[in-house]
């Protein structure tokens, strides 16, 4: 290669390097911040979305974006937000089918990124702008609209205002809430952010996180947000059980002693474990989702983009895990003593007020120490620390439940039955997890059975946007949950409980 040739070629890589670059999974609708690399996922005409990446420039910048497809090309209205993310509209006439999605910055183009554009595929503003948790829903009354909120919950046959993106030309579409129907009173669409009013039915469950999704309004059902529903309106309540989103800024604490039987390839591995959490829990608005609990016979659901790291397995873990919450010091251990033997249960490293211990061997057989299958009482003892003080409790051990039939598999838009037998004064707790690393996305279902009920079904728009491709990690797991937790206090704290649970679950890949 002659120097000037060289020159050149190093001149447009540098020139390329340069150059805006849109991120895997970096083309979202705006509302429900679905990723675009699941099966049958597409943005709609007139939808807006988010775009991430890399070298958007600044707000000054001049950036644009174009959609180039067989029948020609469209440009885009764009807003950059910062450096890595701007917002776009796609125009309400862009041709249909796949295209190709392009950024330019100050004159540099980033390489096409692929899209394809559907008459509508509605996606569900959320307050915390995630896709999931409370809704951005208005409370219609008869001198206006107040947002919808723990404390000012809708009553039933309430009219409700919904605000998402991408209805398209749908002129039907379906709400369903706490997966009941919902009549719907009007559709608009708007370059802001189109709206849906209906009103509450009669049927639907009271909760402070009762589930809405809305179908119709493209091939897959929208994302899944929440809405508080009293019947008499003003505050929802939270579940004495499950408690913990009543308790923004609160400085609490959780205990939970678990067994866990692993239902895979006929094997039934079992798995002992003690762990708690002693933190200060942000707003409701910072909470993940494993704290936004549906109410007893529904479900709810969440898919984002996913870009690796360490899979969290329990409810516990699930729920110290993104949970914002400003760590406690409690000390460098608890002690369980089930009147045999003391168990040391070591605080987290790197992770203060989390502790955490596996209570099984290397080989997976239980811990004998603690015979937590039996009426034994294990008594809890923690000396505290700088945040917390002492503490000591009494709790029974995880008593079994039996599950009927095959739990699982979770199939992609197939309801799911799941049945059991014994599980008197507890409440079914079902969570679905899927990490896809071919798609770069994870997700999960969320359910809780009614007290007194034998089985729960998970309806198949639960788990529209479960993976189709193979290689994706499937878990199920359907826990026994105490309807009446102990509760424990000590010194610096607001509120505390603890739990025994028993878990069966099952993984697979697909």
């Amino acid at each position: 290669m002659k120097l000037g040739q060289a020159w050149l070629v190093c001149w447009a890589v540098g020139a390329w390097a340069q150059a805006p670059e849109i991120a895997r999974n970096g083309v979202v609708n705006e509302a429900s911040n679905t990723p675009l690399a699941l099966a049958d996922s597409a943005i709609a005409r007139g939808a807006r979305l988010t775009i991430r990446g890399a070298r958007f420039g600044d707000r000054k910048s001049d950036v644009t974006a174009k959609l180039s497809g067989p029948a020609g090309e469209k440009t885009l209205a764009v807003t950059p937000v910062d450096s890595s993310t701007a917002i776009a509209r796609v125009p309400a006439d862009a041709p249909l089918g796949p295209a190709w999605l392009t950024v330019r910055v100050n004159g540099l183009r980033s390489p096409p990124y692929p899209v394809r554009i559907v008459r509508a595929q509605f996606g569900i503003y959320a307050n915390n702008g995630k896709g999931w948790g409370p809704g951005r829903i208005q409370n219609v009354t008869g001198t206006g609209r107040m947002p919808n909120t723990v404390s000012s919950s809708a009553s039933f046959g309430q009219t409700l205002a919904l605000s998402g993106t991408g209805l398209g030309d749908t002129k039907t579409p379906a709400v369903f809430v706490g997966g009941r129907p919902a009549k719907v009173v009007a559709a608009r669409v708007s370059p802001d952010a189109d709206e849906i009013l209906f009103a509450v039915p009669a049927g639907a469950p009271e909760g402070c996180f009762v589930p809405v999704q809305i179908q119709n309004a493209g091939r897959l059902p929208s994302n899944t947000v929440t809405v508080a529903i009293h019947k008499a309106g003003g505050a929802c309540r939270e579940p004495e059980y499950f408690p913990f989103a009543g308790w923004p800024g609160a400085r609490f604490g959780i205990v939970a002693v678990t067994r866990t039987v692993q239902r895979e390839s006929g094997v039934e591995p079992v798995s002992d474990e003690a762990g708690a959490w002693f933190g200060q829990l942000p707003g409701l608005e910072k909470l993940n989702p494993y704290f936004l609990l549906p109410p007893p016979g529904t479900c709810t659901s969440q898919a984002e983009p996913w870009r690796g790291g360490i899979v969290p397995g329990s409810l516990i873990s699930l729920l110290a895990s993104r949970a914002g919450a400003k760590a406690l010091r409690a000390g460098d251990g608890l002690g369980i003593d089930d009147g045999k033997a003391i168990r040391k249960v070591p605080a987290f490293r790197g992770m203060p007020g989390v502790f955490d211990r596996e209570l099984s061997d290397s080989f997976g057989a239980a811990d004998r120490l603690l015979n937590f299958v039996s009426p034994t009482v294990l008594h809890v003892t923690g000396n505290g620390g700088a945040d917390v003080g002492r503490f000591g409790f009494a709790l029974g051990g995880p008593q079994p439940f039996a599950a009927r039939g095959v739990l699982g598999p979770v199939m992609r838009g197939q309801a799911l039955r799941l049945e059991w037998t014994d599980m008197a004064g507890r409440i079914a707790i079902v969570y679905a997890n899927f990490f896809d690393e071919a798609t770069g996305s994870r997700g999960m279902c969320y359910c809780v059975g009614t007290p007194g009920a034998t089985g729960l079904t998970i309806p198949a728009s639960a788990l529209a946007y479960f993976p189709a491709s193979r290689g994706a990690r499937i878990s199920l797991t359907v826990a026994a949950w105490p309807l009446r937790p102990v509760t424990f206090q000590a010194a610096g704290l607001d509120h505390a409980l603890a739990v025994s649970a028993f878990m069966q679950a099952t993984t697979s890949n697909e």
